[in-house]
């Protein structure tokens, strides 16, 4: 075959920042993957059942614990114990807002006030602002809100006419004649920054600058649909909790940081682009070190969002839930480093609300609340497997010249740095993305766990290309942590 000397190929998991130069694609395919910040790739944790509820509407991350409903019965749980807390008068289109020590219910017919021992309240009338202001017209109706937030001392609600607010200077202070923000799109997300308000629908993303709601001007910023948004900060992570901007954002054209200053980041650089979807909850936490989104969302389902954001005590997390969606069979979740933005998917994952008590993240769904830790999907084994990019071996360096890159090549030997946990497992290799191999690693006893280099016997002559893959599946569920792919092969004297 006229083959030159043996040659390291390729080596790394494109997943770094900035991303393993892998010719012409750099987009990894990965299911069940968590990327992290060191280079490496891992099995996700799997899901515990905590408890069984009911079908849960909405969820939302109150000081200690998480608040939900299940029809019309508003309860809590504190990681442990399901607390009742009161009957609202209607169970449909819940959506919640917990902010200085009142809770804000929305519904279907109307929305209620609630003080922190859960009793109703209402809140005191002030004199209205000027609804002259060009910003602002009249408008009636406060239920059946798609979400809630606060802003400059106002509450906000998303609508279908777009962003309704009351006369209010804090909180407690609601006058029942409301005013329109004017969006020209029903408003299904508000995330409320130090500079303005994003509001997001179906089918656009605009910004409104200001600190105030009578300086606000009006920025379009995208035609895409809106699925989820979730906030970055969380006291708990200290200094580096205002190192990225303060929300990330899953839009029908792929995942984008919403800046602070009204501007949008590309974070998946037009590699990914969800499935039709309608609504979504999402969360940013950390995976050992890394800073990771996680959306959940509806594949066609239906339903709506909210963003629970409090304007006196720190934001420790945005919780974002979806009504209605279904079982988690119709539900897709997808998880994004956001330093690297690099992107898996989960399977049998699906929740319709997400949310923190403390540290530890918790996902509803028709079934009950779920923790988002274990080894298992309830006792299911988690199949996991990864595929790194395109590459033709572009680097000169390698070969010589440039035009070396056009020629066949082919594999001779395949490393595999990982963490070993349990011995089972296969790397793939493709060859012009139609040629697969999978090959196996056995037999090897390993005493203790620890980072090793692992050669993938048994790889045969035959399989050729100029385009290669190369990846990792598990077996049986078996977790891993893999550093790093080195394929090590050879340039072939033709080009077809």
């Amino acid at each position: 075959m006229g083959k030159v000397e043996k040659t390291i190929l390729f080596g790394g998991l494109n997943n770094q920042n900035p991303p393993t130069e892998v010719g012409i694609d750099n987009s990894v395919i990965a299911a069940n993957v968590d990327f992290l910040d060191d280079k490496s790739a891992a099995l996700r944790d799997g899901t515990t059942i905590t408890t069984e509820t009911g079908s849960v509407g909405t969820m939302i991350q109150g000081e200690d614990k998480v608040i939900f409903n299940v029809g019309t019965a508003l309860r809590s749980f504190n990681g442990t114990t399901v607390s009742a807390l009161v009957t609202l008068a209607g169970g449909t289109n819940v959506k919640l807002l917990e902010v200085n020590d009142v809770l804000v219910v929305s519904y279907s017919a109307a929305t209620a006030f609630y003080n922190s021992a859960y009793t109703i309240i209402t809140p005191a009338v002030t004199a209205p602002l000027d609804g002259e202001d060009q910003h602002k017209v009249l408008a009636t109706g406060l239920a059946n809100s798609h979400c809630l937030a606060t802003f400059a001392g106002h509450l906000l609600f998303g609508t279908d006419d777009g962003i309704k607010f009351t006369d209010a200077y804090n909180i407690f202070q609601y006058d029942d004649r409301d005013y329109l923000l004017a969006t020209g799109f029903a408003v299904k997300h508000i995330a409320v920054t130090n500079s303005g308000i994003w509001a997001a629908g179906d089918d656009d993303v605009v910004f409104l600058a200001g600190e105030t709601i009578g300086s606000l001007t009006f920025d379009y910023r995208s035609n895409a649909g809106c699925i989820a948004i979730a906030s970055t900060r969380r006291s708990e992570w200290g200094e580096n909790e205002t190192e990225l901007p303060q929300y990330v954002a899953l839009l029908t054209t792929g995942v984008f940081l919403l800046n602070d200053d009204g501007s949008m980041t590309d974070l998946s650089d037009q590699n990914y682009r969800p499935p039709i979807a309608s609504a979504g909850a999402a969360i940013v936490r950390d995976i050992n070190g890394a800073r990771q989104a996680l959306f959940s969302f509806a594949n066609g389902g239906s339903g709506a969002m909210y963003t629970n954001k409090s304007e006196t005590k720190p934001v420790t997390a945005t919780g974002l839930a979806v009504s209605g969606t279904g079982s988690n069979t119709d539900v897709t979740a997808i998880a994004v480093n956001l330093k690297t933005g690099a992107i898996s998917e989960y399977t049998n994952f699906g929740f319709t609300s997400l949310a923190f008590i403390g540290d530890d993240a918790y996902g509803s769904r028709t079934t009950g609340i779920f923790s988002l830790t274990g080894e298992t999907d309830l006792g299911v084994d988690i199949p996991a497997s990864y595929l790194s990019g395109v590459t033709d071996f572009p680097n000169e360096g390698q070969y010589g010249s440039p035009e070396d890159a056009f020629m066949q090549k082919t594999i001779l030997d395949l490393y595999l740095g990982m963490t070993v946990f349990q011995d089972a497992g296969y790397c793939w290799l493709r060859a012009d993305e139609v040629l697969d191999r999978k090959y196996p690693y056995r037999g090897t006893s390993f005493s203790d766990r620890g980072v090793r280099n692992i050669r993938i016997k048994g790889i045969g002559k035959g399989i050729r290309g100029r385009y290669w893959q190369f990846g990792y599946e598990n077996e049986f569920g078996s977790d891993f942590q893999i550093d790093s792919v080195l394929a090590m092969g050879a340039r072939l004297k033709r080009r077809v």
